[in-house]
């Protein structure tokens, strides 16, 4: 294609969108936009680059960079207490993604539920209980942590993304989103072909062997260095309004095009956490760089602090004028020896280093510090402050701690639903490219089901909500303690407890209390979504039929079918019959008589001496 600088980088893409080879002009245009706007956003990387130095990460990235840490030596690390311990509060206690019906109609709450047991199985083989910690710290650091879901070879991945490598123009952004994002990469070499291979062909890959490893101003390879790294940038941009077809997704290196498709979504493709919005543009603001004064304050005190101790906190002796021997025997390096004029003030003293208001302003610094991150001495460190000698002072500040932490929680509520839809869409968008149906797995009762996307596919129809995903404690000793204070009361049965119970060593017990009732459960399951399963006769169906008369007022209650109502109750009244027939008196039998036999072993017994003869034929009838 010719080169037009009057279009924009984006009416380009969308221009050669279906052409095929690696398109080296529109590639360097692709990129140079993407350095030109890094270089725009200068200032925030080398703000984000210092605050990850304040938390600790002296090597946020890498040794050749141009941006340069003014941070200083740290004596002790209060903002990296306050971070950990406000992204350990965010992680206790997991948003679950509900999905939720628009609509009051049975088949779209049965598609609500059973999308939702697929989002919940997606959390667990991401385990995003281990990434999202790491969202939290990036979002505390740099002001902004980012999470995306992704397509690859027909299933859905995820990944964290670095700060650094998220490169976004907010200067014009009030209250809206920005419209273009892009993803910056440094990647093998060998693995950066292949995947350029797989996009675009054999010509591709071999342009994206001849790319370089960059030349942006957060290029982590020193310049000549012989180093494999290539550096790969990925950009989107939305499209102008709702229902335009002018939104595009690249995938570049400074040789080739990758990848150039159509971009229909109306929000951009990656989950973002702030844990505080700031009040223009789009990037959150960054509570280290709040608390980073406080602490290079806490620096210069503790400086002085121990400086104090090495000149001063050292014993000083007072001896008579004259006494050179002693003097010359009692030198020491660090102490001192003063001569006084009387001999009766001979003495020894140790003078004191610093005033206590010295140490009183460190404890104060501290203090600020951590009340930056909305946390205290009890949640950081375990430790109960002087100043609070009852329990009910113990709980208000606990509380308050709690409270301050709502508009982060809310933020980290966001992430985790926004992460779930982006999902959807993602498995929506390969189950469009596949050539037949797309199956995916749901589990439920322990039984995993495998289904076709189209039954779980939200459309217009379902919504997606925050939610607590368990009122129970996450660790196992307080689990088992409020479980069994609610069996003690008689809330829950000794089934439901073991159900609750979810502990992995007792995972084998759990199986032989709850197997079969789970069993029923996915039985009926079934039932509910017109897929009739019969009850089995050895099941525990007294059990089985009052699990059965409540799921058949709740779904009644929710709008089920009579189609589906019916079925549920011809499993109860199977479930009944079995019952009936198992509590049946059983008929005493009656004396021992000549075994029937069937009629091929009595033509043999016909055949043997002394037998009784055979029946004729017509006696039968």
């Amino acid at each position: 294609m010719i080169h037009d600088r009057a279009k924009t980088w984006w009416e380009e893409a969308i221009d050669a969108i279906g052409e095929d080879g690696p398109r080296p002009e529109l590639a360097a245009r692709l990129t140079s936009v993407g350095r030109e706007t890094e270089q725009a956003m200068l200032d925030r990387s080398q703000e984000i680059l210092e605050c990850q130095c304040a938390y600790g990460t002296v090597d946020a990235w890498g040794i050749s960079s141009h941006l340069v840490s003014r941070t200083p030596a740290i004596r002790r690390n209060v903002i990296a207490s306050g971070v950990d311990t406000m992204s350990a509060d965010l992680s206790q206690g997991v948003t679950r993604a509900i999905w939720m019906p628009r609509c009051g109609d049975w088949p779209t709450l049965r598609r609500a539920q059973r999308l939702m047991a697929w989002t919940d199985d997606l959390v667990a083989d991401h385990a995003l209980s281990l990434r999202l910690p790491v969202v939290w710290r990036d979002g505390l650091v740099a002001g902004t942590g980012w999470l995306r879901p992704y397509a690859d070879g027909g299933r859905i991945l995820s990944e964290r993304i670095h700060p650094l490598n998220v490169v976004i123009d907010d200067r014009w952004c009030d209250d809206a989103a920005p419209r273009v994002l892009w993803i910056r990469r440094y990647l093998d070499k060998h693995h950066a072909v292949l995947r350029a291979e797989q996009l675009g062909g054999e010509s591709v890959a071999e342009a994206t062997r001849r790319a370089g490893s960059g030349s942006g101003v957060l290029s982590p390879v020193a310049p000549g260095s012989d180093v494999d790294i290539v550096e790969v940038w990925e950009g989107w941009r939305l499209a102008s309004s709702p229902g335009e077809d002018d939104g595009v997704h690249v995938i570049a290196v400074d040789t080739a095009v990758m990848l150039i498709e159509g971009y229909e979504w109306d929000r951009l493709p990656i989950a973002s956490f702030r844990p505080v919005r700031a009040s223009r543009g789009y990037w959150g603001q960054s509570i280290t760089a709040r608390a980073k004064p406080l602490q290079w304050a806490l620096n210069d005190q503790l400086d002085k602090i121990d400086s104090a101790q090495d000149h001063h906190a050292f014993g000083k002796w007072v001896i008579p004028p004259g006494s050179s021997a002693l003097k010359t025997q009692l030198t020491n390096e660090p102490g001192d020896i003063i001569e006084a004029p009387r001999p009766d003030l001979v003495k020894y003293f140790a003078p004191e280093p610093m005033p206590a208001q010295a140490y009183e302003h460190r404890d104060w610094l501290q203090a600020a510090i951590l009340a930056e991150f909305a946390v205290n001495e009890i949640s950081s460190q375990g430790s109960i402050p002087s100043n609070l000698q009852s329990g009910r002072a113990i709980r208000t500040a606990t509380d308050t701690t709690s409270r301050r932490f709502i508009e982060a929680r809310r933020e980290a509520e966001a992430v985790v639903t926004e992460y779930a839809w982006l999902a959807t869409t993602v498995q929506q968008q390969i189950a469009d490219a596949a050539d037949g149906p797309t199956k995916v797995f749901i589990r439920r009762h322990r039984v995993t089901d495998e289904i076709d996307w189209s039954e779980l596919a939200p459309g217009e129809e379902c919504t997606i909500r925050p939610f607590p995903s368990s009122a129970l404690p996450n660790d196992p000793a307080g689990r088992h303690e409020a479980i069994e204070e609610m069996r003690a009361r008689g809330s829950i049965t000794d089934d439901m407890y073991w159900s609750l119970l979810a502990i992995p060593e007792l995972e084998s017990a759990r199986d032989e209390v709850t197997g079969p009732i789970d069993f029923m459960r996915w039985q009926l399951e079934h039932c509910l979504d017109g897929d009739y399963m019969a009850p089995w006769p050895n099941s525990p169906l007294e059990r089985g039929v009052s699990i059965a008369e409540s799921m058949l007022h709740v779904a009644a209650r929710m709008g089920a079918t009579d189609d589906v109502l019916d079925l549920v109750r011809m499993w109860i009244g199977e479930a009944e019959f079995y019952l009936a027939e198992a509590a049946a008196p059983v008929t005493p039998a009656g004396p021992i008589g000549p075994a029937v036999m069937p009629p091929d072993a009595a033509a043999l017994a016909g055949a043997m001496p002394g037998a009784m003869p055979p029946i004729p034929p017509e006696m039968m009838q």
